[in-house]
């Protein structure tokens, strides 16, 4: 039926806007350079490799890695004697006439001393919190590497997506193509006397067949193109 591809292709022409980011109301019209432009885009992010500082869920990872290194090293240096210098100078005034209390009676004096802090013996807390902080930092680099690997696995995933996609896509482009020729050539046909209506008729209907096949392959590649970037990063 025709009506029914008709209405297919103008929903595919519709999320292929919405995909692409134009305003529903613009007409959409597929050049061959518009439609080569993004098939090469395609196969281009097929050869990009990953980059693993692109994701956000990374970066927070080695951060964290960072935090738990200070505060291991922190608790290891608490063992360590440590030397502190410290002063003060002040003024001090006493007297039981509050007449001279202008007077010169002030007394000047300064403090200045070395404090030593020589850890002994802390019930083995330090041991306590130095074993629980490598716990923590050992199991921030497994996080690190399992998502590393997730990573790698979304990316295959996403990858062969796209290339099945774009295989699609491929056979889409070619059965378009001739389903066009054929109409071309049904309506000479039908022109010339030697076809029928029924075969002009049905000749458009398999190229508005193969017309919404065509626009939803390409809808597929652009979104296994999304997906892919999000493995990737690319999206922030």
């Amino acid at each position: 039926d025709s009506t029914k591809v008709g209405n297919l292709i103008a929903v595919s022409k519709q999320m292929l806007k919405y995909q692409l980011g134009i305003d529903m109301e613009i007409p959409i019209i597929l050049t061959d350079t518009a439609v080569g432009n993004a098939i090469s885009e395609a196969n281009q992010m097929l050869l990009d490799e990953v980059k693993y500082t692109d994701r956000t869920d990374y970066m927070l990872l080695k951060t964290q890695k960072s935090l738990n290194e200070y505060d291991l090293k922190r608790h290891h240096l608490s063992a360590l004697p440590s030397l502190a210098a410290f002063g003060t100078a002040a003024y001090t005034y006493q007297t039981n006439d509050f007449s001279k209390f202008f007077g010169n009676q002030y007394v000047f004096y300064t403090v200045i001393g070395l404090q030593l802090k020589v850890p002994i013996f802390d019930g083995w807390q330090r041991r306590s919190r130095v074993s629980q902080a490598k716990i923590s930092l050992t199991q921030t680099e497994n996080n690190i590497d399992n998502l590393k690997r997730g990573i790698d696995l979304e990316n295959k995933q996403y990858k062969t997506t796209l290339k099945n996609a774009l295989y699609t896509l491929d056979n889409q482009e070619r059965n378009f193509s001739l389903a066009k020729s054929v109409l071309e050539t049904t309506r000479e046909k039908y022109k010339a006397g030697v076809g029928s209506s029924m075969e002009v008729s049905q000749a458009q209907t398999e190229m508005l067949n193969a017309q919404s096949n065509y626009f939803q392959a390409m809808l597929d590649v652009i979104n296994a193109q999304s997906d892919l970037r999000k493995a990737m990063g690319q999206f922030k």
